[in-house]
């Protein structure tokens, strides 16, 4: 939280976020994997699950933790590994919470294929 001229202002996280825990600079960057919105002495408050580059998966109260949203770290690509493995196209089958793993993935080179209706076919 921060305060500006005696309001407080509360970051909101969303999932995906990338974060970094300032008490903690060891842990390294994060991404937020899951939000719960969740009552802590009668005020709303932020539950979340980050997985930290350096320290794994840790559940943090947003209003305590001390979390500053960061820009994702730019992915510095040594070899195209896709090639080495001889992959050349992955899919990616959604239906529950699809909008979310569609950001998720929104950097990686994926396709994303869609099904509004199950079609028991296990993506295939």
């Amino acid at each position: 939280m921060s305060s500006n001229n005696g309001v407080e202002r509360r970051t909101i996280f969303e999932f995906g976020d990338h974060v970094r825990h300032g008490g903690c600079p060891e842990w390294g960057t994060g991404v937020v994997t899951r939000v719960e919105n969740v009552p802590v002495k009668g005020k709303p408050t932020q539950r979340l699950s980050i997985r930290f580059s350096n320290a794994g998966l840790k559940t943090l109260n947003a209003d305590v933790a001390d979390l500053e949203q960061v820009q994702p770290e730019a992915v510095v690509e040594e070899a195209p590994v896709d090639r080495i493995a001889g992959i050349d196209r992955i899919v990616v089958n959604t239906h529950y919470l699809a909008h979310q793993i569609e950001d998720y993935l929104s950097h990686c080179r994926v396709s994303i294929s869609h099904e509004d209706t199950l079609l028991d076919t296990g993506g295939g």
